[in-house]
């Protein structure tokens, strides 16, 4: 019922935000004057899809942002459905944050040993056993289920904080072939892809959880036979 009003609350506030940050902030570094070189958006986007550099950070973006919405939109329903308690949830949803802070904090000495790409792959082994264990072999305690999941987030939080490192790098890439930098319209084609994902991550999601034959008009404990079982199989696998 108040859910409009809170969000137009929100939007006025994040509106404010960004006005004040411009308008309250003091260039001190005066640019150089340069020529304007012509903009062609168009010349922008095919630079963009030739640069597999860049394509290969946005897919995989697109990839991992899947992987968020499956954690945030279907493991309560296994909590709910599965393991029959509820409870779990709010703690399911701090133990999978806690993992990216963990990688927001070993990220900068672990860069000193590993690589960049280094440090965006290999850990995703981790979160390929974790979720493979996670899907195919059922637990009846949440909390083996929980410490499973949490691996998998955790194999993915390098990835999480240095993403933006890599699409950087990309722009710089782009512009070392193409002469042209073109930063703003980059990254704005990388968000548009990250909005998409967010949005087919999510109708994916949906998508997934009705074909378990989850009934919404149904409560949690009268669902159909297998139903149970299906969400816990699908979570772990998307």
């Amino acid at each position: 019922e108040y859910f409009i009003y809170i969000v137009a609350v929100m939007g006025i506030i994040g509106f404010a935000s960004f006005y004040f940050t411009r308008k309250l902030t003091t260039e001190r570094v005066v640019s150089s004057s340069q020529p304007k070189q012509k903009f062609n958006y168009f010349a922008t986007l095919g630079s963009f899809f030739k640069n597999t550099h860049m394509l290969g950070v946005t897919i995989s973006s697109v990839a991992y942002i899947a992987l968020i919405m499956t954690v945030n939109t279907s493991m309560p329903y296994v909590f709910m459905c599965y393991f029959n308690n509820t409870a779990l949830i709010s703690v399911a949803g701090i133990l999978t944050a806690v993992p990216v802070i963990l990688g927001i904090v070993i990220v900068k000495p672990a860069l000193k040993k590993f690589t960049k790409k280094q440090l965006c792959t290999y850990p995703f082994i981790i979160s390929v056993i974790a979720s493979g264990i996670a899907t195919f072999v059922r637990f009846s305690n949440p909390f083996v289920w929980l410490v499973l999941i949490t691996l998998t987030m955790f194999g993915t939080s390098f990835y999480m904080v240095l993403m933006w490192a890599l699409v950087a790098d990309c722009i710089d890439y782009q512009e070392h072939k193409s002469g042209r930098r073109e930063e703003g319209s980059i990254y704005a084609t990388y968000s548009l892809f990250r909005k998409i994902a967010q949005g087919i991550g999510a109708a994916a999601v949906s998508f997934v959880i009705g074909l378990t034959g989850y009934n919404e008009n149904l409560p949690a404990l009268e669902q159909a036979s297998g139903v149970p079982e299906k969400l816990y199989f699908v979570t772990g696998l998307l």
